[in-house]
Order: C-alpha cells, then sequence, then structure tokens
C-alpha cells in the first residue's frame, strides 16, 4: 500500500514556517532542537512530544525527552515535571519526563498544537536564555515528517491518545490468518482490522445467514442477507 499523505494542520504548519523543528511521526508531534538547562547548568538540546491530534480539545501535557529540565540556576523546573518515568512511545522512542503546566487562556487548555508546544518551549528556553542570550528553539532546519507505511485509511489516534503506539507497532505483522468466521472469528475480524497488521486472510466457505447476522459486528441490512453473501465478503 502507498503512504499515506500528510496534510499539516495551519497550527502545526506555523510551528514550521517559524523556524520550530517540528514534524509528525507515528501520530506524535515532535519538536526538536528545543534548548533548556541540564543541572550542571549547561545549555542542551532536548525534545518536546505530544499525540498529534486533528480535532478536540487537545490535553495541555506533553512528553520531554532530555536531561532533567533546570532553572537557570540548576533546579529542577518543577513547575513543568508531572513525573520522570521513562517509557517508550514509539519506534524504541524513549522520553524521560512527563510535563504538565497549563497555559493561561480562559479555559486552561491550549486551543491549538502551536500554542501547546511553544507554551513549552518558551518556559525552557527563557532560563536557557539566562546562560546563552543566543539560544532558540526556532532554528529553521526543516525536519520531514516521515510517511509511515500504514494500511489506515486515516491515522490511529486512538493508540496515540492512549499512549499505546508501541504496544500497538508490536502487532505490525506481515499477515495474519483467521479460519471461521462465525460468532467468535467475525469479532476477532473486527478487532485485528483495528491493528497494523498487513495482510488478514480469511476461511470460511460457509454463506452469511440471519443468524450469523444477529452474532456478528456491526448490522447487516435485509437487502444485503437477501444477497446471501458469504461470510468473508
Amino acid at each position: 500500500m502507498s503512504h499515506q499523505p500528510i496534510v499539516l494542520k495551519p497550527d502545526v504548519q506555523r510551528l514550521i514556517d517559524e523556524g520550530y523543528e517540528a514534524s509528525i511521526h507515528a501520530q506524535h508531534l515532535l519538536v526538536e532542537s528545543v534548548p533548556y538547562v541540564t543541572p550542571n547548568r549547561e545549555v542542551a538540546l532536548g525534545t518536546i512530544v505530544c499525540p498529534y491530534q486533528e480535532d478536540g480539545v487537545l490535553s495541555h501535557t506533553v512528553y520531554f525527552k532530555g536531561d532533567t529540565p533546570c532553572t537557570s540556576v540548576g533546579q529542577p523546573l518543577n513547575q513543568v515535571i508531572h513525573n520522570s518515568t521513562p517509557q517508550i512511545l514509539f519506534d524504541r522512542f524513549k522520553v524521560d519526563h512527563y510535563f504538565s503546566n497549563k497555559p493561561v487562556n480562559v479555559n486552561g487548555f491550549p486551543a491549538d498544537h502551536y500554542l501547546k508546544m511553544t507554551h513549552y518551549t518558551d518556559i525552557l528556553g527563557a532560563q536557557a536564555k539566562v546562560i546563552d542570550p543566543d539560544t532558540d528553539a526556532r532554528t529553521g532546519r526543516v525536519v520531514e515528517s516521515r510517511n509511515d507505511d500504514t494500511v489506515f485509511h486515516y491515522g490511529d489516534t486512538a493508540s496515540a491518545r492512549a499512549g499505546i503506539v508501541a504496544i500497538s507497532q508490536k502487532l505490525c505483522l506481515p499477515r495474519v490468518a483467521i479460519v471461521g468466521l462465525g460468532g467468535t472469528g467475525s469479532y476477532i475480524l473486527d478487532q485485528v482490522a483495528k491493528t497494523p497488521v498487513k495482510d488478514i486472510h480469511l476461511f470460511d466457505k460457509d454463506d452469511f445467514k440471519r443468524h450469523n447476522a444477529f452474532r456478528a459486528p456491526g448490522a447487516a441490512s435485509l437487502e444485503q442477507l437477501k444477497l446471501k453473501p458469504k461470510k468473508v465478503e
């Protein structure tokens, strides 16, 4: 299957246009080369990550890849650090911290990805600029968003929102065979179809009858049943 094109929303495109190293990968938005202060009072570059949502209310939280971000005097930035539990988000991409700091606006949630990501780059960058006034997350370097070789017609935002992309990727198998599409097999098919397995092969020679329709996911119409389709259809 061909790669699915990535059409960037205006807020993400704004990040890129203003020079941030923003890209989308595995249904996550990344902003790289974000200056921050390490516990040794050195300026380093980290990465801010969050699930990429195309609609709905955005969460105000993000992940951070890097050392413990600190103030200009080397104290941990407890105003943003919610916890420091390392975890794998996708493709062995490990993050080190989880941030939670609501921006000051009407409802406490960012209106778009641009406001969400720059909220954190500004907090980290303000401390880094005390040590190095020339440091800036807006490097101007273009990072291409990778078009994942996906079997889906639209992005799996459910896994990204639930934080289980790395687990879901374990099911990116070449093929799965399901023998029998009755009351059990039809439900297995429904669930497997929501995983990134490349090919699903179905085996069942029987017709799809009325009693099958009452046991299978979805709601087959009477017109469909009159056509006496095969279960594999």
